[in-house]
């Protein structure tokens, strides 16, 4: 999958989420949350989530740190 780049046009919050459809089963093995040029407004931590079919989730990794550009572990989608 390339790289995006996403953007809500909205500071983030507790509960924010974000939902990507890869259109078929993918291997990944990283993602960042990076917040750009914005110095304040970026995910002090997440979870992330798999799903084979858009209902039925299962948490695979949290990723927590305050860190400005955050990762996670391979997952295979």
């Amino acid at each position: 999958m390339p790289n995006t780049r996403y953007s809500s046009g909205t500071g983030q919050y507790d509960g924010l989420w974000i939902q990507i459809d890869m259109g078929q089963t993918q291997t990944f093995d990283k993602i960042l949350l990076d917040s750009g040029s914005n110095i304040g407004d970026y995910a002090r931590s997440a979870d992330v989530y798999v799903s084979t079919n858009g209902t039925d989730w299962t948490k695979v990794s949290s990723i927590a740190g305050g860190q400005r550009v955050e990762s996670s572990r391979n997952e295979r989608l």
